[in-house]
């Protein structure tokens, strides 16, 4: 008998041939299971055609007769015929997609390698978090439709609850009585899990599961580290876990081995996957997304990309773009190819150099000094996304073929490139839908502080990031070179033609960067908030751009260049706004790899700063600023400092046979390997400055001053030259070079002390 349930959907995935969803309404959630048959198309020789349809007919993967349909050609946007074929096996996906090659110029493949809960979800119209109603029969769907609207900014969420799990000490040390699992729930649970019977840990665990029953596992390194381990006991001994609220067993491959990759000169690395069925596994270090706007922002792009929780908590803002970009070319009836189909055109050496640029940027004139006052801040609002929002750049957008012949076309500056004036681009489609979602969030945080919206906002602004990145990217499904480089063209002239029309009145421009401009009355004084808020209008009139005011600084400092102290460094500034807030640009500060001790010591020193409101109030407090310092040095120099807050980070970007000095990259890693500890290019090692038994500098892992019953002997010497770099990196055109001189000649008479 048909019943009815509605709720959220929680989670989606496939399993052999079938689509399983878990709906959640209140403290209720509820499995089913439905029929799904993906279709893919394709074109090519009839000969060739045909024994590929006679092989899936062998497979009994053909859910009906292929038939012949009109789809639209992506890049020449012309009807094609071509043959759809609806398959009964989804798994048959995987054969096909990993053998596309060997169709190469034989065959053209459409849509093969859409994920296949994607598709379901695109396909019946419904989305992760959207409220869906679901008629079925005893676990079977009948129909399910979706009764929310994935254009709605403000959406609500299911209530979920939550299980922490961790290691109590370090990821790569064994599970032991001195690093035994955490178990936290919020405020109102903590339970430290070490049992020398395997068994009883198994047990203690399913006894949380069950008291609980929560919705997210939230963990800290669970798909590296502690799931490979618990299942890898529970498959051993053969004993059920309760992780999974599917009751039908699933066959994990027990791995701990991730995959290694180089992306934008970074060496990144990536985990294995431990997902759960039925409830939510969330790694926070196995996620940028969760690391920058939590469950929030997972939600946010999962619902507009249609990538199941888990899946898109473990992949990247760029592929959720794709998976938007994929869903608009479908609803236009393109054919979706399983690669990038253009490849770059051939062109002579004067085009490349007069083409293939990046962003404008000047350097600021240190002639002007480097302390400044009455600064204005102005900011493109996301520059480059917005670019290729107006502008309709998309990959079958510039040098269309359907506009090769046109004799009037609208040229990109500076190139010989061409936008279509016929259609709409897939991406630029897609931007613009995103770009006015992160307006809508960040105007209601104008009015609100609200978690929620910051997250969202954050994600968005990540994805926004890359989509730039993508539209240049060799693998991208939607990208072209010739795409990414009319952006940085356009971008160039905006921001070229926004400097003239402020130099066309008596304010100066002192600094560019790419999306930003730093401007100042030629007189010096305060420039009127009015006139500002009119020069940005008239270049956003002219531009096509909206550009607002980021800040007017109190002051401003750049930091000097330190292989050239007459520039000064592009992307390191930092300034108070007249609101009393400070903004900090690449300072030790902001970095991820400097000790806690240094960033809070240059916290400190800041928090003295933004107390000042001129240069002459900053010059005046310099005795404060030696204090603070000399505070901090006696902290060191009478190891009253936790080697903890010493640490310093570092991403190990090749194997230990690769490196060619002895640093503390290589000296960690053999320190682990010692300790039967693999590291991969891309993982992050912590590692503390030490005094060997002979005096001399040398470098320890975390992981081995755990594991030793010693407690480390700083290399002080090391960390009082951090403390002036961070002094001198703020306060260094506040003091003559004599100041700095002599903190350093005093290094000995120091070491000799803390010896």
């Amino acid at each position: 008998m048909a019943q009815t349930f509605e709720g959220y959907l929680f989670d989606v995935y496939n399993v052999e041939e079938q689509i399983i969803l878990w709906v959640k309404n209140g403290d209720t959630i509820q499995c089913f299971t439905d029929q799904y048959y993906p279709t893919i198309y394709i074109k090519g020789n009839t000969s060739y055609e045909n024994k590929f349809i006679q092989r899936l007919r062998q497979l009994n993967a053909l859910h009906k007769e292929p038939e012949t349909v009109e789809k639209k050609s992506f890049y020449k946007g012309e009807w094609i015929s071509v043959r759809k074929i609806q398959l009964t096996k989804p798994t048959v996906l995987k054969t096909i997609y990993q053998k596309l090659y060997a169709f190469y110029e034989k065959l053209e493949i459409f849509h093969s390698d859409i994920d296949i809960t994607t598709s379901y979800l695109a396909e019946i119209n419904i989305f992760p978090f959207g409220i869906v109603r679901v008629e079925y029969d005893g676990t079977k769907i009948i129909s399910i439709k979706t009764i929310s609207d994935l254009k709605n900014y403000d959406y609500d969420y299911p209530k979920l609850s939550y299980l922490e799990i961790s290691f109590k000490a370090n990821h790569r040390i064994a599970y032991s009585a001195q690093n035994p699992f955490v178990m936290r729930v919020g405020e109102t649970f903590y339970e430290e899990l070490f049992f020398k019977n395997a068994i009883d840990l198994l047990k203690r665990i399913n006894e949380i599961l069950q008291q609980f029953d929560p919705d997210i596992i939230l963990s800290s390194f669970g798909d590296q580290t502690i799931f490979p381990f618990i299942f890898g006991l529970a498959q051993k001994l053969k004993y059920p876990l309760l992780f999974d609220r599917d009751k039908n067993p699933t066959i994990r491959k027990i791995t701990n081995k991730g995959t290694s990759f180089e992306t934008y000169g970074q060496v990144i690395y990536r985990a294995s996957s431990y997902p759960l069925f039925g409830r939510l596994h969330i790694d926070s270090n196995n996620s940028f997304i969760f690391k920058e706007s939590f469950i929030y922002g997972i939600i946010e792009l999962a619902r507009l990309s249609r990538i199941p929780i888990q899946k898109m908590a473990r992949s990247s803002t760029g592929t959720a773009l794709t998976n938007i970009e994929t869903a608009i070319a479908l609803k236009h009836d393109y054919l979706v190819p399983w690669q990038k189909a253009s490849i770059e055109n051939k062109r002579t050496l004067y085009d490349l150099i007069r083409v293939d640029k990046g962003g404008l940027v000047s350097i600021p004139d240190m002639s002007l000094g480097v302390i400044l006052e009455n600064i204005v801040q102005l900011d493109f609002a996301q520059m480059y996304p917005s670019i290729m929002s107006h502008y309709n750049l998309s990959p079958e957008t510039v040098n269309c073929l359907c506009c090769k012949d046109e004799l009037e076309k609208w040229y990109i500056p500076g190139t010989n490139y061409y936008i279509c004036a016929k259609r709409r681009g897939v991406v630029s489609e897609a931007l613009e839908n995103i770009l006015d979602r992160r307006k809508y969030y960040k105007t209601q945080l104008e009015q609100v502080d609200s978690d929620i919206y910051e997250a969202r906002q954050n994600a968005l602004k990540w994805m926004l990031v890359t989509s730039f990145g993508y539209l240049g990217y060799r693998n991208a499904k939607f990208g072209r070179l010739e795409s990414h480089e009319s952006v940085t063209a356009i971008g160039r002239e905006v921001l070229l033609t926004a400097k003239e029309i402020i130099e066309d009145t008596d304010l100066i421009v002192l600094h560019t960067m790419t999306d930003s401009l730093f401007v100042s009355s030629k007189s010096g004084y305060a420039i009127e908030h009015d006139r500002i808020k009119s020069l940005c209008k008239t270049i956003g009139e002219a531009t096509k751009i909206e550009l607002k005011v980021e800040g007017v600084y109190s002051w401003l400092i750049f930091p000097a260049s330190k292989q050239d102290p007459e520039i000064g460094v592009v992307n390191r500034y930092f300034g108070k706004f007249k609101t009393g807030k400070l903004k900090l640009r690449g300072i030790f500060l902001r970095r991820k790899d400097t000790p806690e001790f240094i960033k809070a010591f240059q916290n400190e020193l800041l928090k003295l700063f933004q107390n000042c409101d001129s240069i002459e109030e900053l010059r005046s407090q310099k005795n404060d600023y030696t204090d603070l310092f000399y505070k901090y040095e006696k902290l060191l120099s009478s190891n009253e400092v936790s080697w903890q807050s010493l640490l310093l980070k570092r991403t190990i970007s090749k194997e230990l046979d690769e490196y060619t000095v002895n640093s503390q990259s290589t000296q960690s890693i053999k320190q682990l390997k010692e300790m039967n500890i693999d590291i991969n290019p891309g993982e992050k090692i912590k590692y503390l400055v030490v005094r060997n038994k002979y005096g001399s500098k040398e470098y320890a892992s975390e992981e081995t001053i755990l594991k030793s019953s010693t407690v480390p002997k700083i290399f002080i010497p090391y960390y009082r030259e951090y403390l002036i770099k961070a002094l001198e990196e703020v306060a260094e055109h506040l003091f003559d070079d004599l100041f700095f001189k002599t903190l350093r000649q005093n290094q000995l008479i120091f070491e000799f002390r803390s010896l």
